[in-house]
């Protein structure tokens, strides 16, 4: 019955570390993915100055959570 329990809090624990995972990059990409299109909409309005800052802030927001995003992402082809 020990085992039973402990199998299931294990799975349990990883449910929640890898939802709370999925969670976090969601809302990292979908920021930076939210800064491109702003610079991609300012470039084709010939805003150059500011579609430059808003994709150095993308930039920024990329190289701030590399690390934690190069852990879990899945680099395969």
């Amino acid at each position: 019955m020990k085992r039973i329990i402990w199998g299931i809090t294990i799975l349990l624990a990883l449910l929640i570390v890898s939802t709370a995972i999925a969670a976090g990059m969601h809302s990292i990409h979908s920021r930076i993915s939210n800064l491109l299109e702003q610079s991609a909409a300012a470039a084709s309005q010939d805003d150059w100055q500011q579609a430059d800052h808003l994709a150095r802030q993308a930039k920024d927001q990329w190289q701030k959570y590399h690390n934690f995003t190069a852990a879990f992402a899945d680099h395969s082809p």
